[in-house]
C-alpha cells in the first residue's frame, strides 16, 4: 500500500523572492517613477511617468523627496473613486483615472520581468 502524500501549504512573506532580485513592496513602489531606458518606446515610459508623477502630486500633495504613497493608498483612491462614478477634480474623470490604473499595473509587470540579480542563462554544470 502507498503511503499518503503529505499536502503542505507555504505562507511567504512579500521578501521571500527578494534573493532572487525580484523588488519587494516598498522598492517597487520606489521604482514606479523611473522611467526604464531599456524599453522599446522610451517616450511611452517616459509619459507613464510623467503622467503617474502628476497623479501623485494633484492627489496625495506629494512632491519628489517625499515618501512615496503606498500602492494600497494609490489604487484604493482610484478604484473608489471609478467604482462610484466620481471624479477627482476636473482632471481626473473615471476615464483617466482606469487609464493610471492601466499605467501603473504596465511599469509593475515591467519591472518584475526581469528582476536585476535574476540569472538569465543557466550556470555550467561540474
Amino acid at each position: 500500500m502507498e503511503a499518503p502524500k503529505t499536502k503542505v501549504v507555504l505562507f511567504l512573506g512579500a521578501g521571500f523572492s527578494a534573493p532572487s532580485g525580484y523588488p519587494c513592496t516598498a522598492q517597487l513602489n520606489k521604482t514606479v517613477l523611473e522611467t526604464p531606458a531599456e524599453r522599446r518606446d522610451v517616450r511611452v515610459e517616459q509619459f507613464i511617468t510623467a503622467t503617474i508623477r502628476k497623479f501623485w502630486e494633484t492627489v496625495f500633495a506629494w512632491r519628489s523627496g517625499m515618501r512615496e504613497p503606498s500602492f494600497e493608498d494609490h489604487f484604493t483612491q482610484i478604484d473608489m473613486a471609478v467604482n462610484s462614478g466620481h471624479n477627482f477634480g476636473p482632471d481626473y474623470d473615471s476615464a483617466k483615472l482606469r487609464a493610471i490604473h492601466k499605467m501603473t499595473i504596465h511599469r509593475i509587470f515591467g519591472w518584475l520581468r526581469k528582476p536585476k540579480g535574476f540569472r538569465t542563462t543557466t550556470p555550467p554544470v561540474s
